[in-house]
């Protein structure tokens, strides 16, 4: 089996061929954005939920602080307490 020189040993690409190829990838890269979008949203969601969650816990130990403090007699009110307790944490 010998081939014609002549021919090509591929079929050419027409400009209708490229044209959809390229379609076809654009699209690919489109929906591979929008699934990292979705993903950068859904993680944005997440970090969102944790802050507020780490916010809740944070009061919740200043609370908890003030009334050791108390009961340890550090102060008369729950706002000195807290803010010695506060005053305590910036200087380490």
């Amino acid at each position: 089996m010998t081939r014609n020189k002549t021919e090509p040993s591929y079929t050419p690409a027409t400009a209708e061929d490229i044209a959809a190829e390229r379609r076809k990838q654009a699209q690919a890269r489109i929906d591979m954005l929008k699934r990292y979008s979705a993903e950068i949203e859904r993680l944005e969601t997440k970090v969102a939920e944790e802050q507020a969650e780490n916010r809740r816990l944070d009061a919740q130990n200043e609370r908890m602080r003030a009334a050791l403090m108390a009961a340890e007699g550090y102060g008369s009110t729950a706002g000195e307490i807290a803010d010695r307790g506060r005053t305590l944490d910036e200087k380490g």
